[in-house]
């Protein structure tokens, strides 16, 4: 068994690395030969197994591009979460480096910050009796749905090469509509036979009509339609799907030369819309959202058509569009405890959108920066940062189905123990539980229903 270190790229039928230009991020790989490997199956997919090291690969996808075209002979290539340094494993002959031409370490990673940003900024609202450092925090992490649809046209683009219209709406429809009907289907039970949820104080108490489905603000169908009626986050999911549905003109645009100027007033908008309250606009709310968050996706788009230029740069561009995201949070701070020279400018230009289009730049290109550093490779930081979010990453949709649900059975608790949200500690404390609580239940319902759970709580 030979180790071959390689750059970059496919393995051609003769088992030699073909060269790409521009390495995006670090893998690990190890080449062996025909004898001595082979391919195997389990619960969580295809997997090489040679001399008893079994590492699972990421996906039916990952398995695809490893393979080399036409190949017969498996080239064994995975990539490495574990909390174990990577390069002891290169020491021990377990592990040769190569450039990863597919998977974004980064993106997986952000998808990890993301949902914290989501499960933080749907904690309940500070009261005005609460600390200042409770209302900063809160505002930190308010409208962290935008992280999500930021990286959704992110990777769109990214795996644009694969994009089949009737394939891609297939898997939508299994992988995030499905979920979406089983989770709100559950939350309905909860209406109707324990009384267990109301909406948010500003539209009443949930009425569920099933006699008159099509009814505006009580017929079950317009529940499932508008998403935000019972379970405030699941907004995001028929929103979406008009994405989803309209992804081929997206196919399009994004191939033309000057799409940034395409991109640029439907970005603009997003900027100085708001969101509207489910009373004023009832079935038209996924629309009107759509509207609101297109150009957010779009920059998804744009953002990864630019990715060399930002991995290129990510240092600086990570210090400037931090101080602007540090700027943005202080002013939606004071703008909320009423500064009358800014309460103006904040009802032209949505400052919490604002704050999001420079936090999402500073996250992207500081992960980029520590990408590119190698600083992963570092035992501790990896253990106590890199794993985590990789663990978060992985099951962030299912945490998003679900976290709401824990956040108003935890906010009873606490009431009940603390008498709500009194300092920023237990702020803090309330996110984390709900954030871990959520995780574990998502685990639980991988490990019963195996690779089934997606179809289920979506990861």
């Amino acid at each position: 068994m030979e180790d071959t270190l390689c750059r970059m790229g496919r393995l051609d039928l003769g088992g030699r690395a073909t060269q790409e230009s521009k390495p995006r991020s670090n893998g690990w790989c190890l080449q062996h030969q025909r004898d001595s490997i082979s391919e195997e199956r389990n619960e969580f997919g295809p997997y090489w197994k040679s001399e008893g090291f079994i590492v699972p690969l990421e996906d039916e996808r990952q398995h695809n591009d490893i393979r080399g075209e036409g190949s017969r002979s498996p080239q064994f290539c995975t990539y490495i979460y574990s909390p174990l340094d990577p390069k002891y494993l290169v020491d021990q002959g377990i592990f040769t480096k190569m450039y990863q031409n597919n998977f974004l370490h980064s993106l997986h990673w952000f998808r990890g910050i993301a949902i914290i940003f989501v499960v933080m900024g749907h904690l309940p609202q500070p009261s005005l009796g609460n600390s200042d450092l409770v209302k900063i925090i809160h505002d930190i992490f308010t409208n962290g749905t935008f992280f999500f649809v930021f990286i959704a046209g992110y990777l769109f683009w990214h795996l644009i090469d694969r994009y089949e219209y009737k394939k891609y709406l297939k898997n939508k429809l299994l992988f995030v509509i499905l979920p979406y009907t089983v989770i709100f289907t559950l939350v309905i039970f909860l209406v109707l036979f324990l009384g267990y949820f109301q909406v948010n104080a500003e539209f009443g108490s949930v009425t569920i009509n099933l006699l008159q489905p099509f009814e505006p603000f009580s017929g079950i169908v317009w529940h499932y339609m508008v998403g935000i009626s019972i379970l405030p986050p699941l907004w995001f999911i028929p929103f979406i799907f008009i994405i989803y549905i309209f992804s081929f003109i997206l196919f399009r645009l994004g191939r033309i030369k000057y799409f940034i100027y395409i991109m640029l007033p439907f970005l603009v908008v997003s900027l100085v819309t708001f969101r509207p309250s489910l009373e004023e606009v009832s079935y038209l709310y996924p629309l009107y959202m759509f509207v609101h968050f297109i150009g957010v996706f779009m920059l998804g788009i744009y953002a990864k058509q630019k990715q060399d230029f930002l991995y290129k740069n990510s240092r600086i561009l990570a210090v400037i569009l931090g101080l602007f995201f540090a700027v943005l949070i202080y002013v939606r701070f004071i703008t909320t405890n009423i500064e009358p020279s800014l309460v103006a400018f904040s009802q032209i230009v949505n400052i919490d959108q604002l704050k999001m289009l420079f936090g999402v730049g500073f996250f992207l290109c500081l992960l980029f920066f520590i990408e590119q550093k190698k600083l992963t490779h570092q035992y501790y930081i990896q253990k106590l940062f890199f794993t985590p979010m990789s663990i978060l990453a992985m099951y962030s949709f299912g945490i998003f189905f679900i976290h709401y649900l824990f956040i108003r059975l935890i906010g009873r608790i606490n009431n009940l123990l603390f008498g709500g949200v009194d300092s920023a500690t237990n702020y803090i404390l309330f996110g984390i539980v709900t954030l871990l609580v959520s995780l574990i239940t998502i685990m639980a319902a991988h490990k019963i229903l195996g690779r089934k759970s997606r179809y289920f709580v979506g990861s």
